[in-house]
């Protein structure tokens, strides 16, 4: 149960990448975008991880954790662009519901593709998806907070910093880890 739940905490590194991303670019996620990612994220991790116990033995591990390092890898190409856009245009950014939608699905793909390897079978289903949701939520939210706090300090742009913890995220996850 315990190393289930530091994968937990693992798996939310992507939830804080996502503050972190929002926060260098100097927009803070408003709490109603936290709880509305946080409640389909938990939604998008409680599916494959009821299923999982089913459905493990039909996908080949290695492919999987393969397709989800590549997902990553390009998510952290992706932000690295956007900020580098905007630092560009001098564009502040826009959430939406529609953009939180779309963006807690690229984030959650981690979750989901780790749900589905886990073969979970244990009793605890309940008290996992709780974890799962209490560390998402303070993730964004404490990852925005500081790195809002952090980015006003500073005079140069660490807005490419979050797209390499995806990519970081993404070779481990290559090797392995």
């Amino acid at each position: 149960m315990i190393s289930f739940l530091i994968t937990i905490l693992c798996l939310n590194l992507d939830a804080l990448s996502y503050g972190i991303s929002y926060g260098v670019i100097q927009t803070k996620i408003k709490l109603k975008y936290i709880v509305f990612i946080n409640i389909f994220s938990t939604i998008l991790f409680a599916i494959p991880l009821f299923l999982s116990k089913y459905i493990y033995d039909l996908f080949n591990p290695k492919i999987l954790r393969y397709t989800n390092a590549l997902i990553l890898i390009i998510l952290g190409i992706i932000y690295i662009f956007k900020n580098r856009k905007n630092n560009q245009t001098k564009k502040q950014t826009q959430l939406s519901f529609k953009t939180c939608f779309f963006e807690c699905i690229a984030i959650s793909v981690d979750a989901i593709f780790t749900a589905i390897l886990s073969g979970f079978s244990g009793n605890f289903f309940i008290f996992s998806l709780f974890f799962y949701s209490f560390t998402n939520f303070f993730a964004i939210f404490l990852g925005n907070y500081f790195s809002l706090k952090i980015q006003n300090k500073l005079r140069f742009n660490l807005g490419f910093f979050s797209g390499f913890i995806f990519i970081f995220l993404g070779f481990l996850k290559c090797i392995g880890i």
